[in-house]
């Protein structure tokens, strides 16, 4: 029931978080759907959406522009309280309280001691691995984890998640 669309991107898609940012990138886009005539014309591909063989250059500029973007300690607790708060009010309720303090701790253990995040704190691209990493590889339960990421890359929820995490970065570090 689903097509197969092809995108230039810049990113290097190794995994579910990589693949998130590539849909994100606004490259050509050539989609086909699935009958039992259709089938694999990798030229009217090519054609379709203007391949050069020349995106290395563009990827590592995506990388060393989010890499470049420094977050100090006070931004990198600031975003952590915005995205996950603790509801600090009379009414909370602890169990409530708890989940997000664990929560952050394990972002924030991510974020420095991960070796998928880790090499990249104190910037942009570290604060959306540490997110990224955590919703792919910790959030919800085991056994639905490869349904549940795969279905999200699918429909967009992941790029919508990744978008969400980069504006509150954007409004945090570069305001």
């Amino acid at each position: 029931s689903l097509a197969t669309s092809y995108l230039t991107v810049c990113t290097a898609v190794v995994c579910d978080n990589t693949l998130s940012v590539a849909l994100r990138e606004g490259g050509a886009r050539h989609t086909t759907r699935h009958s039992k005539h259709s089938g694999f014309r990798l030229q009217s591909v090519r054609d379709a959406l203007g391949i050069v063989h020349t995106l290395a250059e563009d990827i590592v500029g995506d990388i060393e522009r989010l890499s470049a973007i420094s977050v100090s300690h006070t931004e990198w607790d600031e975003i952590v309280n915005r995205i996950v708060p603790i509801d600090s009010s009379i009414n909370a309720r602890p169990q409530t309280v708890s989940r997000a303090k664990n929560k952050q701790e394990e972002i924030r253990s991510m974020y420095l001691h991960d070796p998928r995040v880790a090499p990249w704190s104190g910037t942009a691209l570290g604060v959306l691995s540490a997110f990224n990493t955590f919703n792919h590889h910790s959030a919800g339960k085991n056994e639905t984890r490869v349904e549940r990421n795969a279905l999200n890359a699918i429909t967009g929820k992941t790029s919508e998640y990744d978008s969400y995490i980069l504006n509150v970065i954007n409004d945090v570090v570069l305001v």
